[in-house]
């Protein structure tokens, strides 16, 4: 609920009541004006593969007009007086000139990675460029964090262990007071466990820090407040002594899978809270997805190990490849590391386009997973409920919970490599014949040109086809059929009642129908011809 001087987002829903609104930035600071800006900063962003194109058209352009001025020159010069064999010449470098034109070999890159964003956005998926959408199809590796990426990131409060001397109430009240001011996804199942025991965290509440892969603390009521991880626990020593009890419920806890969360000041813990997090919906079969695929899955979480080890086993994910406990250092040499393991999927030819080695992408949505998502290969963030930061962050943003919405992006970063490297074949295998039949005399200068727009507009027509979605193209033929027969139904409902008002208008003048009651009741059962045709 809003209140006088309450920060009002765009597309908040005003449910009936009068509401003024002071405008505190222009449009162009907005949200949707900021992805406008981006796509098309994206679009204007050059892949590898297109750099590398333009490079070899760079060196072979040169080529090909110094070969056409020469046969534009010596054989033109040694066939002095023979002006039928001159003009051959002559006609064969204007020939050799117009097939020279590497049009459908620059446009081959272009085409389809400018499709690619389309389809990309039309998804839902903002890529930042084309050399990160090439890098979505190259990932031979997909590091994910766990809570708000795997998980729902909906927390729900399943204990609570008070140390001696403290009360449940107490616990609550620190712990919601520090939380009240938190966006981690702790925060509103431990406000929520409050409010629902009837504890209002305080208003006085300052000095709010994040300790990075932690925990947090703030100044409640002039008295700081501790809240974070077992790891933030043993460093203020509140796991020995008197807090051995509370430590050993702690591990047992996370035994089981929950993720354990500490308040205390410094003089002690006031006691822990254990909370649960259940699994994406989809998240299972992303996972197996990407393993059928020969993309490996790891997970990235500074979440404890049972916690962790808790939802691998739900997803199917193998448990070395599951590292938990990790601060944002710690992911961010872990991403290093994956980059530096060899075995990637590059082969053949593709070796040439990108990189020769293993690209590694990381999935994320917090504030500790910016610096992973700026160390990988390519960046992923979770839009939808992920941090300013991590979008920033991130090479590739995804807009909504829906994972196989990245799943789909991953698809695309395939499908858009594929096709640049049958658009590249295409256009050099089309030029070399081209070329090859032209000197030889096959091919003549309308051909020559011919064939240089078909190529253009063959690639062209193979990089746009990353844009076909066909259960889009179902669900559309599905609406028109539906509508067409809605018209339909119309359209004879409208023909039976004229021809009922028509009769009815005759009978009126004395027609010979006796049975105008029987017809207008079978008008109503669309049978009025069969009860005049009986009368």
């Amino acid at each position: 609920p809003k209140a006088v001087g309450s920060e009002v987002f765009a597309g908040t829903l005003n449910q009936g009541a009068y509401l003024e609104v002071e405008a505190t930035a222009p449009s162009s600071e907005s949200t949707v004006a900021r992805l406008a800006e981006l796509v098309e900063q994206a679009s204007m962003q050059r892949s590898a593969t297109e750099r590398l194109v333009e490079r070899v058209a760079k060196r072979y352009t040169p080529v090909i007009l110094l070969a056409a001025l020469l046969l534009a020159t010596i054989p033109v010069g040694l066939a002095a007086g023979d002006w039928d064999a001159q003009r051959e010449w002559l006609y064969l470098a204007c020939t050799l000139l117009v097939i020279g034109c590497p049009c459908a070999l620059v446009l081959s890159t272009p085409a389809t990675v400018i499709s690619g964003l389309a389809a990309a956005a039309h998804k839902g998926v903002l890529v930042k460029g084309g050399q990160h959408l090439e890098a979505l199809g190259a990932a031979s590796t997909v590091a994910f964090d766990k809570t708000g990426t795997l998980t729902e990131g909906r927390y729900r409060l399943h204990e609570v262990a008070v140390a001696r001397g403290k009360t449940r109430g107490e616990l609550l009240f620190w712990t919601a007071s520090v939380e009240s001011q938190s966006s981690h996804p702790l925060a509103p199942a431990i406000l929520a466990a409050a409010r629902a025991e009837g504890v209002a965290p305080s208003e006085d509440v300052d000095g709010y820090e994040t300790l990075a892969g932690r925990g947090v603390f703030a100044e409640v009521d002039g008295r700081r407040v501790h809240v974070g991880s077992t790891r933030m626990a043993e460093g203020l020593g509140w796991t020995a002594g008197k807090g051995g009890p509370l430590a050993e419920r702690a591990r047992a806890l996370e035994a089981e899978g929950f993720t354990v969360c500490w308040a205390g000041d410094r003089r002690g813990a006031f006691g822990l809270l254990a909370v649960a997090d259940a699994a994406r919906k989809g998240a299972r079969e992303l996972v197996a997805g990407f393993q059928r695929a020969g993309v490996r899955c790891t997970m990235l979480t500074g979440d404890n190990a049972g916690a962790a080890k808790a939802v691998a086993d739900q997803l199917g994910l193998e448990s070395a490849r599951v590292h938990a406990g990790l601060t944002p250092e710690d992911k961010l040499e872990r991403v290093k590391g994956l980059k530096e393991e060899k075995g990637g999927r590059e082969r053949g030819l593709l070796r040439g386009l990108l990189p020769d080695r293993s690209m590694v992408a990381m999935v994320g949505d917090g504030v500790n997973d910016a610096p992973a998502l700026a160390a990988a290969d390519v960046g992923v963030a979770m839009g939808a409920a992920g941090t300013p930061v991590a979008m920033e962050t991130a090479d590739v943003v995804l807009f909504s919970h829906n994972l196989q919405r990245l799943q789909e992006a991953f698809a695309l970063g395939r499908t858009c490599r594929a096709k640049i490297l049958q658009n590249i074949v295409f256009s050099i295998v089309l030029k070399a014949a081209i070329i090859g039949l032209t000197l030889t005399g096959h091919v003549g200068l309308i051909g020559a040109v011919l064939s240089d727009v078909v190529g253009a507009m063959g690639v062209i027509g193979n990089g746009m086809s990353v844009m076909y979605d066909p259960m889009a193209t179902r669900r559309r033929l599905r609406k028109l059929k539906q509508d067409l027969l809605k018209g339909a139904r119309a359209l004879r409902g409208g023909v039976r009642e004229r021809r009922l008002v028509k009769y009815l208008e005759g009978e009126g003048e004395g027609g010979s129908c006796a049975k105008r009651g029987c017809c207008a009741e079978a008008a109503a059962a669309k049978e009025e011809e069969a009860c005049c045709s009986s009368g």
